[in-house]
């Protein structure tokens, strides 16, 4: 079993509430039911994204969403660990599967709003999956599962969103001018640049930590 590890800006709150929450977690409520609430939080990011075509007030149910997220997402391997039930392979391997399809949820249900291109939303989702990929992939050859970049981790990342969300809706809701420098707003242009620092990031530590394992795991001489 691999060890976790995080040093996020939340790590110290976050644990406290969820240590609170598995202890008055019912007994009827397993890490499945916990897994399923987070999946159906992806659910509501994506379809409330999709309907601020109609409403801005949308943007907080996606909020809602974003919250039975994280309950989801967090409690299902707490509460497993907690009771002495958990399935590290099987955890690990449906922890990651339900990531991958939250993560697209939520960037496609973005990319097909009024506030960001789906080209823009797409690469973000990419530049997310790489750096879940090289996450896993450190994961394999340290054994030491990170769930965190320096102080960022997922909690961070749905906090920021959130807050994103809460601006686009006082932005939209009282009418103020969005900036548009070409063909993209200037909303767009954050996404981009964000997008790409990720994939730029990944390229960057892929290439460190080849040259880390290289001089941990050289190869053999012959002869």
């Amino acid at each position: 079993m691999e060890k976790r590890v995080t040093n996020s800006f939340t790590m110290v709150v976050e644990r406290r509430i969820l240590d609170y929450l598995v202890r008055v977690a019912p007994t009827w409520a397993g890490p499945g039911f916990f897994t399923t609430i987070g999946i159906l939080g992806s659910l509501l990011i994506f379809i409330s994204y999709y309907l601020t075509n109609l409403d801005s007030k949308f943007l907080l149910l996606v909020n809602l969403g974003i919250f039975l997220n994280w309950f989801g997402d967090s409690l299902d391997g707490s509460l497993a660990r907690y009771r002495n039930i958990s399935r590290p392979q099987y955890g690990y391997f449906v922890d990651h599967a339900v990531d991958v399809v939250s993560i697209f949820l939520t960037g496609l249900g973005l990319g097909l709003s009024p506030y960001l291109g789906l080209e823009v939303a797409l690469l973000i989702v990419v530049g997310y999956l790489m750096m879940m990929l090289l996450v896993s992939l450190a994961t394999f050859a340290h054994g030491v599962f990170r769930l965190s970049f320096g102080r960022v981790g997922p909690t961070e990342m749905r906090i920021v969103l959130m807050t994103i969300n809460v601006a686009l809706f006082a932005l939209y809701n009282n009418s103020l001018p969005v900036l548009i420098v070409g063909m993209f707003s200037i909303i767009d242009l954050i996404a981009l640049a964000v997008g790409l620092i990720m994939v730029a990031t990944f390229i960057l530590a892929t290439v460190s930590k080849l040259n880390e394992l290289d001089r941990l795991d050289p190869e053999p001489t012959s002869g």
